[in-house]
């Protein structure tokens, strides 16, 4: 997140792996006056994924 925070730049679909289970995250910055303010996180099961397929 302190990379979106920093550049302004989304990111997509980064793997994330836990003990039990793998995330795919994707934060998309918020901005205003051309400056972040914020961010919207999503996190879904890596295996949701693969049954969509």
């Amino acid at each position: 997140m302190q990379q979106v925070f920093a550049t302004g730049q989304p990111l997509t679909g980064a793997l994330v792996e836990l003990e039990r289970m793998s995330l795919t995250v994707s934060i998309v910055p918020i901005t205003m006056d051309d400056g972040v303010v914020g961010a919207v996180c999503t996190l879904q099961k890596q295996n949701e994924i693969k049954n969509i397929e």
